[in-house]
């Protein structure tokens, strides 16, 4: 999960998180638009802030994490799929 959306379900407004995370309010959007990204040190700070569901991969590596998020769900995807099959294919023979 990213700032913004981290912000949104808990209904946190930028100047909130501004101030408890102690950086301005334009770096907060900056950091959200992608124009900016964390030093490590406040990557660390949000991700304690959030209890952990902005994660320092998304902070720092936002398409790389992105990329990697799209595909684990194919992955995913495509276990839960084979499985199914073959599923399938042990109950017709009898197996199952």
């Amino acid at each position: 999960m990213n700032l913004l959306q981290y912000r949104k379900l808990n209904y946190i407004s930028v100047k909130q998180a501004s101030e408890e995370l102690g950086v301005s309010r334009q770096h907060i959007y900056d950091i959200e638009k992608g124009k900016a990204f964390p030093s490590r040190k406040l990557s660390i700070k949000i991700c304690q802030w959030s209890n952990g569901s902005v994660n320092q991969l998304e902070l720092l590596f936002p398409d790389l994490a992105s990329s990697i998020t799209d595909y684990l769900v194919k992955v995913d995807n495509w276990e839960a799929r084979g499985s199914r099959s073959k599923k399938r294919r042990m109950q017709s023979t009898g197996i199952m």
